[in-house]
């Protein structure tokens, strides 16, 4: 569900309706009852269970799962250390997810095949852009650009990103 206004948002937020008093929130109606979930990983993992794109073999699991994890604290981090810092606390980050793949011998961080853990570093990587500059990504971080690559030439990907702008 899309908020109309903000006020239909700060009323629903004074009403409870958000479990950690923030959004995102997905509401899953099956039949008469409603189910809520918040949290960002959450609702990619239960996105990724319903798709296919959360693997269901537990290592497999665990390593998308550090991935994503990840993700939010390099977020976390690189907004705590502003535009001055952030650049070089993201870029030890990005080293942290090119030694993953590297390790992991794929473009995919299980191995297998895509997940939610490329998807978000996806999506991570238009926020480091602006504390980053990618046009080094290749020649520095040459198994997360081939990741990235690989992500963005997803067909439903690159549909979806062209449709939001990221």
């Amino acid at each position: 569900k899309r908020f109309g206004d903000r006020e239909e948002f700060l009323a629903l937020k004074a009403a409870g309706e958000f479990p950690f008093g923030s959004v995102p929130v997905l509401y899953i109606e099956d039949s008469d009852v409603t189910t809520t979930i918040a949290q960002s990983p959450a609702i990619m993992r239960y996105a990724g269970k319903l798709c296919g794109m959360y693997p269901e073999d537990p290592t497999a699991a665990a390593l998308v799962d550090q991935v994503v994890d990840g993700a939010n604290d390099a977020t976390a981090k690189v907004m705590a250390a502003g535009k001055e810092g952030g650049a070089e606390v993201a870029a030890q980050w990005l080293q942290f997810y090119d030694s993953l793949l590297h390790k992991a011998g794929s473009v995919y961080f299980d191995g297998i095949g895509l997940s939610i853990a490329e998807i978000c570093v996806h999506c991570m990587m238009s926020f480091l852009s602006r504390m980053v500059d990618m046009n080094s990504l290749p020649e520095d971080y040459p198994f997360l650009s081939a990741m990235l690559d690989e992500v963005a030439s997803n067909p439903k990907v690159a549909e979806w990103t062209l449709s939001h702008k990221l």
